[in-house]
C-alpha cells in the first residue's frame, strides 16, 4: 500500500513526537525497497481466541459445552480469500481495520499440555526445551541487508518466562529507559567512548580469537569482542536521537521508540509482551482464567484488547516513516500468544468454570509489509454442540474439552473437512510453520528455516505461501 503524506503532515507528525527526519547512520543502505521491520505483541499467559476472531455461537453454552461470558451472539467474519470465522462482539474496535490485517486460525501447538513455557519456547525458539529465538536471525541473517546495530527491544519481556534468557540479545527497553539513556548520552558524549581500560579487555579478547579459532574459549572472546564494540557505536548512534517528546502512556512510548529506532535503521525488532501487573490498568492483560472470571470483567478485558490492536494499527498508519510511506508500510505486524483455551474445566460445576490450557490450537493475527490482509486462513473444529469429532481429536482430548485445528491441506492451503483417525502432525498447521513464513518473508535463508527433525536433510516446515503477498 502506498501512503503519501505531505510536508505539513510531517511537520505534524514531527510536533507530537512521532516522526523524526530519516538519519544517514550507513551509508549505501537501500532507504526504500528494503526497509522493513517486526513488530511482535505477545499476549502473555494465553489469551482465548474464542473472545476474539474464533468464537463459537450461544448454542455451544446452552449444551454446557463453552463457558462464553460475552452471552452475545457472534457475527461471521468472511475474509476477502472468502473463508470465514465467527468473531465475538469484543472485536468491535477492530471493525474499522478489517482490510489491515489477516486471521491464522486452527494453528496446532503440541498434542500435549506442556505449561506456557513450552508453547512459548516452541514459538520463539523451535523447541519446548529452549534454545535461540529466531528473532534476531531477522537482523543478522537477513538476505537484504546488513546487520543492524540494535538486534532489537523489548518491553515487559521480564513476564516472558523461560525464553528471557535466549533472548538477551534483544535489548528491554521503555520509555524512561531511553530518554535517560539519551539524555546522559547528550550531557556526557565521552560515554559513547570506551575508557582505557575497556580497550586493554578489548585487545586481549581479540588476541584470545587467534589462539585456537576452532576453540570454544577463542569463539567467545570472538563474540564479546564484537558485541562491546557495537555496543559503542549503538551509544554514539542513540545519541543522535530525540526522545523529548514521548507520550505518557507506556505503550504509546514503546511505540514511538520503535518508530524512531526503525526510522534510524539502527533495529529490525520489537517485541511487546502484555503486562499482567503494569501500572496502567488499562494495559493490564491476564488472560490465565483457571478459575470463574467475571462476565463484565472477561468482556472488558478483551474489548480493551481489540482497542490496544486497533490502536496499534492506528499508530502504524499514521505515523510517517518517510515522506511516501508510513510505518505500516515497511513493518510486519504479529499478534501472538502461547496457546488457547478449552471450552470449560473438566470436574468442575458448568456455572462456575473457568478454563484451561489448550495445545491443540491458537490464532494469530498479521498486517503490514508483505502481507496479505483482509483474508483469514485455517480453521478449528468444534463449531457446534452436533459436529463429529475426529478420531484423531479424540486420541488428544478424551474428555472433549478442546477445540482443536482442522486438518490442513496444505496445497491448496485450505483446511479440511475430514475426519482422520489418528493424529499425524503433518496433517495441520503449526507454529513452527507461522515461524517459517515470518522467516521467508524477512528473506532468511532456508538453511535457518525450521525443520521437522533435527537431521540436516530434514523437510522443512511448510510456509503459509497464501498469507504472503
Amino acid at each position: 500500500m502506498t501512503y503519501p503524506l505531505k510536508r505539513r503532515d510531517l511537520l505534524k507528525y514531527g510536533i507530537a513526537g512521532i516522526g523524526l527526519p530519516f538519519l544517514p547512520l550507513r551509508s549505501g543502505w537501500s532507504q526504500i525497497q528494503d526497509d522493513h521491520f517486526l513488530y511482535m505483541l505477545h499476549l502473555d499467559s494465553a489469551a482465548d481466541f474464542t473472545y476474539l476472531f474464533d468464537a463459537r455461537p450461544l448454542e455451544m453454552t446452552k449444551n454446557n459445552l463453552q463457558v462464553n461470558y460475552m452471552e452475545e451472539e457472534p457475527t461471521l467474519w468472511t475474509g476477502l480469500n472468502g473463508q470465514s470465522c465467527w468473531a465475538s462482539t469484543a472485536t468491535a474496535p477492530l471493525h474499522a481495520y478489517k482490510n489491515d490485517f489477516s486471521i491464522v486460525n486452527g494453528v496446532f501447538v503440541h498434542p500435549n499440555d506442556i505449561g506456557h513455557t513450552g508453547p512459548t519456547d516452541i514459538l520463539f525458539s523451535g523447541s519446548q526445551f529452549g534454545g535461540p529465538s529466531f528473532l534476531p536471525l531477522i537482523n543478522t541473517l537477513n538476505a537484504k541487508n546488513l546487520p543492524t546495530t540494535l538486534d532489537g527491544i523489548k518491553l515487559n519481556g521480564r513476564m516472558l518466562f523461560s525464553v528471557d534468557r535466549h533472548q538477551s540479545s534483544l535489548i528491554e527497553l521503555s520509555g524512561s529507559d531511553v530518554s535517560s539513556l539519551i539524555a546522559a548520552l547528550k550531557i556526557n558524549p565521552q560515554l559513547s567512548l570506551y575508557p582505557d581500560s575497556l580497550a586493554f579487555v578489548l585487545q586481549r579478547m581479540q588476541e584470545g580469537v587467534l589462539l585456537n579459532p576452532q576453540g570454544q574459549w577463542s569463539q567467545g572472546s570472538g563474540q564479546l569482542h564484537q558485541q562491546l564494540q557495537k555496543a559503542s557505536q549503538l551509544a554514539r548512534e542513540l545519541s543522535h536521537l530525540d526522545f523529548s517528546q514521548l507520550d505518557t502512556q507506556a505503550q504509546r512510548q514503546f511505540l514511538q521508540i520503535f518508530s524512531k529506532i526503525s526510522e534510524a535503521r539502527m533495529g529490525r525488532v520489537a517485541l511487546e509482551v502484555t503486562a499482567f501487573f503494569a501500572g496502567d490498568p488499562s494495559e493490564q492483560f491476564f488472560f490465565d482464567d483457571h478459575g470463574f472470571p467475571g462476565a463484565s470483567e472477561t468482556r472488558d478485558k478483551y474489548q480493551r484488547l481489540s482497542q490496544k490492536i486497533a490502536n496499534t494499527l492506528e499508530f502504524f498508519k499514521t505515523t510517517a516513516f518517510d515522506s511516501q510511506r508510513s510505518l505500516l508500510d515497511v513493518t510486519t505486524f504479529v499478534v501472538t500468544t502461547e496457546f488457547g483455551r478449552t471450552m470449560r474445566q473438566q470436574g468442575v460445576d458448568f456455572a462456575t468454570s473457568g478454563t484451561d490450557h489448550n495445545p491443540l490450537c491458537n490464532s494469530y493475527l498479521f498486517a503490514g509489509k508483505g502481507i496479505r490482509t483482509g483474508c483469514v486462513f485455517g480453521a478449528s473444529d468444534f463449531q457446534s454442540s452436533q459436529e463429529t469429532l475426529s478420531g484423531a481429536h479424540l486420541q488428544l482430548d478424551k474428555d472433549q474439552l478442546c477445540l482443536m485445528a482442522k486438518p490442513f491441506d496444505f496445497t491448496n492451503e485450505l483446511p479440511l473437512d475430514v475426519l482422520p483417525e489418528v493424529f499425524n502432525e503433518d496433517h495441520y498447521l503449526n507454529v513452527n510453520s507461522i515461524v517459517n513464513t515470518l522467516l521467508r518473508l524477512f528473506s532468511v535463508p532456508e538453511e535457518h528455516h525450521r525443520r521437522k527433525s533435527t537431521a540436516v536433510n530434514s523437510p522443512l516446515y511448510p510456509y503459509l505461501r497464501s498469507l504472503l503477498k
